[in-house]
């Protein structure tokens, strides 16, 4: 009896002690503070200035210096962040398998500007450049005269030289506003492009080679290589959006075979590899987005305001106007960010038609860089387009013109739960009230019409909550339009132009900004 008194004490010390020792379920890592989008070559940043937080299935978070004992972190020179060389660094951030990430960019010495008139072909007149850009400085020229000399390039073509050298990378880019006429690049390949915040006194709203377009607008035949922009520096809630080849198309704009790839662009919202923002009619066909990362970064580090951080697209951050994208592919991209997040379109306020277009091996991820207040948290992700306004037409191809989804996912990574539809199509409704709003689906002949309603008022608690009850509703029908595009004949209980009530529920954006 006593030997087995003993080794049942014994049992009953291994299991205390294993219940001593028991890890609570991780269900995410997030930072509170995390890292500027650049800073000087050999500036001193210490770990502990930055934190993370981590959530899990049960009990408070634990929230954590970048220099604990308890984070497995790359990317540090011992406790401070590595500034010895310049260019994109990364800190990878691990904590029982869960990890996140974030990158920065040293500036090192800076680098002057290509339309000072040391680095601009300044001999060149616009009539000589219609005829032939033959290198960077030539580029440089050409947006010394638009921004500085308010020449009018309406109507004109801009041919890049077939052996021509358009290497930016000795200089920041000063973006060209409100370029107008052709741009055919021959299919050659503009390298190099950077904007940076802290590149002294030229700092436009809107970023890109192109800070806006106007009038009547063709960008062709063109590959751009390491664009990186990078502008969230300040990291509070500043208007640091409209970033891609084209900050904001603000003229009818086509683009025809245009390659973006191997590019890094960071801002506070509309973010992309062609446009930022549309505020007209946008075309683009058997162009590319390769190997890219795009990220919203949301200014709140605390999850106290809503911020930023949302309409980050492979091809268009947000259509505000009527947009086509056909022939086109988006492979090898991450989009990053709180909300609005589509591997073609991140928002799309106007009617959109898709065909043909594929979108391989690329994620698309809410992870809340920055913060989030929780009853609204992350939502609306779609492999196609994120998230479409109220009332609109969303028009995707069918059979052989069918929109491909290879190998692609959509994921949300916040502790604050699956609540975006992430579909396959699209992933999202917005109206700013409460009440009914309503999107149709046109699958070749067929129209599905979508309403939603919901009485609950925005940002509240409750309204949060029923989002949660409804999202499982959108499967089936999600699977149902995804089955037809690829060709599947429309099945007796979901006719054709049917209309669904109560079916699914999308999270309204509560910010009024467009």
């Amino acid at each position: 009896m006593k030997k087995f008194l003993n080794v049942f004490l014994i049992l009953l010390a291994i299991v205390a002690l294993t219940s001593c020792f028991a890890v609570n379920e991780v269900t995410s890592i997030e930072f509170t503070t995390a890292p500027a989008a650049s800073y000087r070559k050999d500036e001193v940043v210490r770990a502990d200035s930055f934190s993370v937080v981590i959530s899990f299935k049960s009990g408070s978070p634990l929230t954590l210096k970048l220099n604990d004992s308890r984070l497995t972190v790359t990317g540090l020179d011992g406790d401070k962040l590595d500034t010895k060389t310049h260019g994109l660094k990364t800190i990878n951030i691990s904590y029982q398998g869960f990890s996140v990430s974030v990158s920065y960019n040293v500036e090192g010495q800076f680098l002057s500007y290509w339309s000072d008139k040391a680095n601009r072909s300044k001999e060149k007149t616009l009539e000589q450049l219609e005829k032939s850009i033959t290198n960077a400085a030539d580029l440089a020229q050409l947006a010394y005269l638009v921004n500085e000399e308010g020449a009018d390039t309406t109507d004109k073509i801009f041919t890049l030289a077939l052996e021509g050298n358009f290497d930016l990378s000795a200089h920041e880019w000063v973006p060209i506003v409100g370029f107008k006429g052709k741009f055919d690049g021959q299919n050659q390949t503009i390298s190099g492009l950077r904007i940076t915040d802290g590149s002294g006194d030229k700092d436009y709203a809107d970023k890109g080679f192109f800070a806006t377009t106007l009038g009547t607008v063709s960008i062709e035949n063109v590959i751009f290589d390491g664009l990186f922009i990078n502008s969230v520096s300040d990291g509070l809630g500043e208007e640091n959006k409209n970033y891609g080849v084209v900050g904001s198309a603000d003229g009818v704009t086509t683009f025809t075979n245009v390659i973006v790839k191997n590019s890094t662009i960071v801002g506070h919202g509309r973010v992309a590899a062609l446009v930022g923002q549309t505020n007209a009619k946008v075309v683009i066909s058997d162009s590319k987005s390769i190997g890219n990362n795009f990220t919203a970064v949301n200014g709140y580090a605390a999850k106290s305001a809503d911020g930023n951080g949302d309409k980050v697209g492979g091809l268009v951050g947000q259509a505000q106007e009527p947009i086509e994208i056909s022939n086109s592919l988006v492979d090898g991209v991450t989009v990053n960010g709180t909300r609005d997040l589509g591997g073609l379109i991140g928002y799309a306020a106007k009617s959109a038609k898709l065909i043909n277009n594929t979108v391989k091996d690329s994620i698309i991820q809410a992870s809340v860089p920055g913060g989030m207040t929780p009853n609204k948290g992350t939502r609306n992700l779609g492999v196609f387009v994120g998230t479409v306004a109220s009332g609109q037409i969303l028009e995707f191809g069918i059979g052989e013109y069918k929109n491909t989804n290879e190998n692609s996912v959509t994921l949300v990574n916040a502790n604050y739960g699956e609540i975006s539809l992430a579909g396959e199509l699209f992933g999202g409704i917005r109206n700013d009230a409460p009440g009914s709003r309503d999107v149709t689906v046109k699958l070749g002949t067929a129209s599905y019409k979508v309403t939603v309603t919901i009485s609950e008022a925005i940002g509240t608690t409750e309204r949060y909550d029923k989002l949660l009850t409804l999202v499982p509703q959108f499967a089936p029908f999600a699977d149902f339009l995804r089955d037809v595009a690829k060709g599947a004949d429309p099945i007796p209980d979901l006719p054709v132009s049917t209309e669904i009530v109560e079916i699914i529920e999308i999270i309204v954006e509560e910010n009024q900004d467009q």
